[in-house]
């Protein structure tokens, strides 16, 4: 005979792993009443647009602009930005309203926490596009595999404050605990951030081939600070069963 203790467990699990596909349709809404989550990215965006225009005559002996210095300040300024944009979210998902002052004041205080997890996750990437590739075309499976297991860990860093090699651990686990709602994750955040982007850069250059770096990065913005409310409240779910 199963103990009720257990039979609620198994319950509770099933519940959870789950996708719940209502997080996509009602961040849009929020977002609408929340545009401060996109002030973040944007604000990261436009210094690395800056980076770029220095990058020839500071940085060009150093390294290359992907993952030289400049490509380096300009991951952990992303980073830390997405988990600003994820703290902000999480506030708009807790109280409706998402408050700049009190989000900037909680992501100073997860900085360091943030910030390692960024380059934990940016040097595993790394890691993962070097070995990719040797493996030609199937050298992409390895680099979705990383991204897959390691897209909790902006979040985790950001909301539950764990730090560098520790969130990248979280994600795993997270992902391990919910490996389909993780898959749709995965899949909507590759769609909107660089297949989105892409079919709007032709049209962007046309319009204003001045203004286009400007133009793309208001629309990375708020890519991210959709995929910040999303990922906000699935963190939430998968960890702490939180719907709000």
């Amino acid at each position: 005979m199963v103990p009720r203790c257990k039979v609620h467990e198994r319950r509770v699990m099933r519940k959870w792993e789950t996708v719940d596909l209502g997080i996509y349709a009602k961040a849009l809404p929020l977002l609408a009443k929340n545009p401060v989550i996109a002030v973040f990215p944007l604000l990261a965006a436009l210094i690395g647009i800056a980076l770029g225009f220095l990058n020839g005559p500071l940085f060009g002996q150093l390294g290359g602009f992907d993952f030289g210095i400049t490509g380096l300040i300009t991951n952990l300024l992303q980073g830390f930005a997405f988990g600003l944009a994820i703290l902000a979210a999480e506030d708009a998902w807790r109280s409706g309203k998402a408050r700049f002052a009190s989000t900037w004041d909680e992501g100073k205080r997860k900085a360091g926490s943030i910030l390692l997890a960024a380059l934990g996750f940016t040097f595993v990437l790394f890691a993962a596009s070097l070995v990719a590739g040797y493996f030609g075309p199937l050298g992409i499976v390895l680099i979705a595999l990383v991204l897959f297991f390691l897209i909790y860990t902006i979040p985790a860093a950001a909301i539950g404050g764990i730090p560098g090699a520790a969130a990248l651990s979280v994600s795993i686990q997270k992902v391990r605990g919910n490996p389909l709602a993780a898959a749709v994750l995965c899949i909507v955040a590759l769609l909107l951030y660089f297949y989105l982007l892409s079919l709007m850069l032709p049209y962007v250059v046309d319009w204003t081939a001045t203004f286009a770096p400007y133009v793309l990065a208001a629309a990375r913005a708020l890519v991210i600070a959709y995929l910040a409310l999303v990922f906000a409240r699935q963190y939430d779910e998968v960890s702490f069963f939180r719907r709000y």
